[in-house]
């Protein structure tokens, strides 16, 4: 005997299951950077329903994402990444929660400096609306 429940869940990002790589330790999705470029990004997840995972943090609206042979294309950027020794310290958005790169971000201007402490930020974007309230960004995170 199948039984249904019909639910009302509130407006949210969600990605089917298959596009989240899920080490253990943390979960990536793989966003399409266009020109055949790929970046593995962490993701936080929420609800699942059938096939479709609710992303809470590190992915926007909008962005497109691999979902099939995310493994494998996320085990491949890893290495080329590892063999080139890009992977250097790595801090949170405050604005969004997503994983940035220190020293790229610094080197693009994607920083701001808050009662000594040092935030890195993923977009021009992220980075005046934490400058615009440092005191209530800084607090919530």
């Amino acid at each position: 005997m199948d039984v249904r429940f019909d639910i009302e869940l509130p407006p949210s990002l969600a990605v089917p299951a298959e596009a989240i790589v899920d080490s253990g330790l943390r979960k990536t999705v793989v966003v399409d950077r266009g020109n055949g470029y790929f970046e593995p990004r962490s993701v936080e997840t929420g609800w699942r329903v059938g096939d479709q995972v609710e992303i809470s943090r590190g992915l926007m609206a909008g962005e497109r994402i691999v979902i099939s042979g995310t493994f494998l294309i996320d085990s491949e950027s890893r290495m080329k990444a590892a063999s080139q020794g890009l992977f250097g310290p790595v801090a949170r958005d405050p604005m969004c929660g997503m994983e940035v790169d220190e020293k790229r971000a610094a080197a693009a201007g994607m920083k701001s400096e808050y009662e000594g402490k040092t935030y890195y930020f993923c977009t021009d974007d992220c980075r005046k609306r934490f400058d615009a309230k440092p005191a209530k960004h800084a607090q919530a995170r």
